[in-house]
Parts: structure tokens; C-alpha cells; sequence
């Protein structure tokens, strides 16, 4: 899995020149996190931690120091001074995004960081956390669905198939060397059968959205795609 280094910025505050909520306590260092995800446009929300994001913070040896659950990380964490803390931010479907929705699979984020924490100091860690898996999708041209009575939009990815039977929905891979292999199979109101040419796109990239998008070939009845890349 590729992992992404997450931002950290640190700045030492003058206790005199603090809020309220920003006081250190004696020997200890405060973390004011703020956490979003990576290449997604964000909704105004009075939390700093995007909503589905768990973190772990960890101690030299890999003992977990302090972890919250998606949904209720802080904005603000007391650490002990003199240590540094590795910061893990994630999504917890780590180990089963690739089964959910039905084999669809889902969006997976992770990323980490290191913080150093010092007495008496105020540490900010703002974060875009990274996507890593990529995702594919397909979309239909208009009056499709009253040409045709069926039809399926079928991947190759990851050594399996998987058949989206909606425009506009998503399926979700690992990036590997063979990337993904598409067509569309479909049955028109006469009942006549036509399935396009198995295609394979390889160049693929953690983070990315490919959308397939569908058109009509009426110089031979059937249809031909343009693929389009999103951040």
C-alpha cells in the first residue's frame, strides 16, 4: 500500500499570548489536529477532523499511545514532552474496502506522520490524508435506457470481474502493474445481444477517479467510450 507523508507544522506559543484552549499543561505538549481528506471537495463543518477518519498515535516502540474512533477524534490531544509520536490517520476499512458494497469495494484513506513533542509547546498537525486506492466508473449517453432493456458494465482488476449495473457507480481497486480491463455488454429492445471490445487501461494511480463515458457508433450500431481521469 502506498503511504502518503502527511503536513505537520509545529510553532511554540508564549503561554501569556494563549487562548483559553490553547494552554499547555505543565510538562506536557498539546497536538491541534486538523484533518481532511486528500482531493475532496469539503463540506463547512465546525469539527477540524473529516468525519470517517480514525487516528492512532503510537510511541517509539510501536505501543499505541493514544487512538480515537472515526467520529470522535478531537481537535486537540495532550502529549508528553521529550517524546516523538508516529500519527496515523485512516479510514478503518483498511482490511475490507476491497469486499464492501457487494465486491464493489470503497474508498480507502491513509496516511502518517511523525510529531516531536516538547514541553510547553503547541504543535499543529493540518493534513490532507490520501486516497489509496483508485476507482472506476462509467456513464451512459441519454435515451439509453430506452433502446436497450439490460446491460452491464464489467471491470477486470486485482485478478477479479466485477459488474456495475448503474452509471454513475463506482468500483474500487488496488493499483497494480495491469491496471483494468473494461467493456460494455448490453441487450436492446429487440432482444439483439452486442458487446463492445475488451479494452485495458493501465496507467493507473492512486487517488484517481476513471470514468468511462459511453457514446453512441451509429455507423455501426454499437458504442464507443472516452475515458476521462479526475483527481
Amino acid at each position: 500500500m502506498k503511504r502518503a507523508t502527511l503536513i505537520i507544522s509545529a510553532a511554540t506559543i508564549l503561554l501569556a499570548s494563549c487562548s483559553q484552549d490553547e494552554v499547555t499543561h505543565a510538562g506536557k505538549a498539546t497536538m491541534i489536529l486538523d484533518l481532511t481528506y486528500e482531493n475532496m471537495p469539503q463540506i463547512t463543518v465546525t469539527r477540524a477532523v473529516s468525519p470517517g477518519l480514525s487516528i492512532q498515535i503510537l510511541t517509539p516502540d510501536g505501543t499505541v499511545y493514544q487512538e480515537y474512533a472515526a467520529g470522535a477524534v478531537p481537535d486537540k490531544v495532550t502529549l508528553e514532552g521529550g517524546v516523538t509520536y508516529t500519527v496515523k490517520a485512516f479510514t478503518p476499512n483498511q482490511d475490507t474496502w476491497q469486499t464492501a458494497n457487494d465486491g464493489r469495494g470503497e474508498a480507502c484513506y491513509y496516511g502518517e506522520t511523525t510529531v516531536t513533542a516538547i514541553e510547553d509547546e503547541v504543535v499543529y498537525c493540518r493534513c490532507s490524508v490520501p486516497m489509496t486506492n483508485y476507482a472506476v466508473t462509467f456513464s451512459l449517453p441519454d435515451h439509453f435506457d430506452e433502446l436497450f432493456s439490460s446491460y452491464g458494465f464489467v471491470l477486470h482488476a486485482n485478478g477479479k470481474d466485477v459488474t456495475l449495473q448503474q452509471s454513475g457507480t463506482n468500483a474500487y481497486f488496488s493499483v497494480d502493474s495491469q491496471g483494468f480491463t473494461y467493456h460494455l455488454q448490453a441487450v436492446n429492445t429487440d432482444g439483439a445481444e452486442f458487446s463492445t471490445t475488451p479494452a485495458t487501461y493501465t496507467d493507473v494511480q492512486v487517488g484517481k477517479m476513471y470514468q468511462l463515458s459511453y457514446d453512441y457508433d451509429f455507423g455501426s450500431a454499437a458504442a464507443v467510450a472516452s475515458l476521462q481521469i479526475h483527481n
